[in-house]
């Protein structure tokens, strides 16, 4: 839980920023970036905003403000829990953030983890994170990291994966000061802003309860498919996770649905009892461990069955009506 192990890459500090600002309550996140995220990283939200004594604890290691007790990490329901990330990334970077909690706003400015000022500023409610020069004091990492056309893109998946865990939060994202996105409403309008028409005309809604699971989400018509994963995304709880428990299982449902090394598209948000899954795997808390993995395979597969066999028969039906 203690691991410092936050701060991988430039993408890394994306997810854990926004991630705050999701639970902060926010309506509205901008993102914007420069050179793939290495030399500057700014997040803004309208989201509840900081105290002038948080703000100062806020970049400390292992301070948090999300639970209060150990107990606590049994039944977690915020994306951030540790109180490593700020800190982990303040450690290696220049930091500026300005924050207002509706009624005093100020602006802490620190270097490599140390506060060199924090000040009384003006802002309306909620916080901005600007993140300058990264790994700038540690350049055995920022050796390693990729061209920047490649850190970018490693950015925008993880903002697709954000869009998608929240669709009703309006999102808007830039890189070099050209727009990417801009969303906000239902997930439809989510997958439509991220994936375009032509892959979201080929996308079905359904939702089932099931075993204690309830599954909704949209997912690819029979026969719809893309060469590789990048198109499926499980959010679980309102977090977006990566499990191959979830993808074998809607591949076996799809079963010869699809062609040989093909793989089916989905958006899908998975309600689970919170004791049902451990997010303390990995620091990036992407990756979880079930208590029951047969049960969420069972699950997945009858949500994703379920909504292929009422499609077909709805194509059946059509097909029908069309020869009469």
């Amino acid at each position: 839980i203690a691991a410092g192990e936050v701060v991988e890459r430039p993408a890394s500090v994306v997810k854990e920023l926004v991630e705050n600002c999701i639970d902060a309550g926010a309506k509205k996140i901008d993102i914007s970036i420069e050179n793939g995220g290495i030399t500057s990283i700014r997040i803004s939200d309208d989201g509840a905003g900081m105290s002038r004594e948080d703000l100062t604890r806020c970049i400390l290691p292992h301070a948090t403000s999300k639970i209060c007790s150990a107990k606590d990490l049994e039944s977690i329901s915020s994306l951030g829990f540790r109180g490593e990330a700020l800190a982990s990334i303040a450690a290696v970077s220049t930091m500026h953030i300005t924050s207002c909690n509706g009624e005093d706003s100020y602006k802490l400015s620190a270097k490599f983890g140390t506060i060199t000022d924090i000040a009384p500023c003006g802002r309306a409610r909620g916080t901005t994170c600007e993140v300058l020069g990264l790994f700038e004091n540690t350049p055995a990492r920022l050796k390693f990291l990729k061209k920047p056309k490649q850190e970018q893109a490693e950015i925008t998946s993880a903002v697709i994966s954000l869009i998608f865990s929240r669709p009703d939060i309006s999102f808007t994202y830039s890189a070099d000061g050209e727009s990417i996105f801009n969303s906000g409403g239902d997930l439809y309008e989510a997958i439509y802003a991220v994936y375009g028409k032509e892959i979201a005309d080929q996308l079905i809604y359904h939702e089932r309860e099931t075993d204690g699971f309830v599954i909704k989400g949209y997912l690819g018509k029979p026969g719809f498919s893309k060469h590789n994963r990048n198109y499926q995304t499980a959010i679980i709880n309102g977090r977006v996770v990566a499990n191959s428990t979830i993808s074998i299982a809607a591949s076996q449902a799809y079963g010869g649905l699809l062609m040989k090394r093909c793989y089916p598209v989905y958006v899908i948000f998975i309600k689970m009892p919170e004791s049902d899954i451990d997010v303390n795997v990995h620091p990036n808390k992407k990756e979880v461990r079930f208590k029951d993995v047969n049960r969420v395979f069972s699950a997945v597969y009858r949500f994703f069955e379920s909504a292929l066999t009422l499609e077909k028969t709805h194509l059946d039906l059509s097909a029908e009506n069309e020869e009469k």
